[in-house]
């Protein structure tokens, strides 16, 4: 699936969100005043174009509430980066529903073969949101934190822009302000 269809689903809601953070807040940006975008995106689509606007601002509030400023590359204290994967996720369930296998004839006659509650199978994309704050001089990870989150369909961009900015709200809840 291509990353153009993510632009157009984007994470529903913000129930569900699942966080974890692998690389727990740098002492260095308790000192840190400046911070810059590592990278500038690489997409001719025009959806995707306005979904990398959409974590580019939700990212930029975050951190300029907790008293960090957006400046020029040469001149940040840390670097931000941000990485999006689909994935395909199943669930089984069983439900009420039984099959009776019924009776089957062989040698010995007739034998019951039993019943079964088959589960059931379903498939769904989730979207893994992967944000990092970097080094600058060695792109070392200062911060790093992943969101998942169940995708929607509905290819509403205005739904799209809206999530976004609750998902990356939630990657933040646990990120320590910086000290004055």
């Amino acid at each position: 699936m291509s990353i153009a269809l993510f632009g157009a689903a984007l994470l529903v809601g913000c129930s569900g969100i699942k966080v974890m953070e692998t690389q727990s807040a740098s002492k260095s940006l308790l000192t840190a005043k400046t911070y810059a975008w590592q990278s500038q995106p690489v997409t001719s689509s025009a959806l995707m174009k306005r979904f990398d606007a959409s974590v580019r601002q939700a990212v930029d509030e975050q951190l300029q509430q907790r008293g960090y400023q957006l400046v020029d590359n040469v001149q940040a204290d840390f670097l931000v980066d941000y990485r999006f994967t689909e994935i395909q996720a199943s669930t089984a369930s069983v439900g009420d529903e039984v099959d009776y296998g019924g009776w089957q004839r062989d040698n010995d006659g007739m034998n019951f073969v039993g019943w079964s509650a088959d589960p059931a199978m379903s498939e769904y994309p989730v979207g893994v949101l992967n944000l990092a704050l970097l080094n600058p001089k060695d792109n070392a990870e200062l911060w790093e934190v992943y969101g998942s989150k169940m995708l929607d369909e509905t290819r509403n961009i205005d739904h799209i822009e809206a999530n976004v900015k609750r998902v990356v709200k939630r990657l933040f809840a646990g990120f320590k302000r910086k000290a004055n």
